[in-house]
């Protein structure tokens, strides 16, 4: 679980903010089942982009569901990796949940592992 927490708090001004990150294991369900779930619980945010960076080498990414239906998704590469795009505006204070898929590349299996 991640959380973001504004010091000072937030007061209605316009923002824009990004956030990156890449774990260990990251993409470990969907190379095992084809299949990657995620919650998303935005509060007080007006728009919010979420985009899925696949390794080069994916096949068929796809957003296979969200919820609720709102936003529109769209497709391209980013530096030459494909890139999957959620935007939603309007955003309320609900969970926005996802179920992506894709064959990804095979990775080598570190020694020890």
């Amino acid at each position: 679980m991640l959380a973001f927490f504004f010091t000072p708090a937030l007061r209605g001004e316009a923002m824009e903010w990004g956030f990156s990150y890449s774990w260990e294991g990251l993409w470990d369900d969907l190379r095992r089942f084809g299949v990657g779930r995620g919650r998303l619980f935005p509060q007080r945010a007006r728009e919010l982009t979420v985009r899925f960076v696949f390794p080069r080498g994916t096949v068929h990414p796809e957003l296979r569901y969200r919820s609720p239906l709102v936003g529109t998704v769209t497709e391209h590469s980013l530096d030459g990796d494909p890139c999957l795009e959620w935007q939603i505006t309007d955003v309320t204070a609900n969970y926005y949940e996802f179920e992506i898929g894709a064959t990804l590349p095979l990775m080598p299996t570190p020694i020890g592992r």
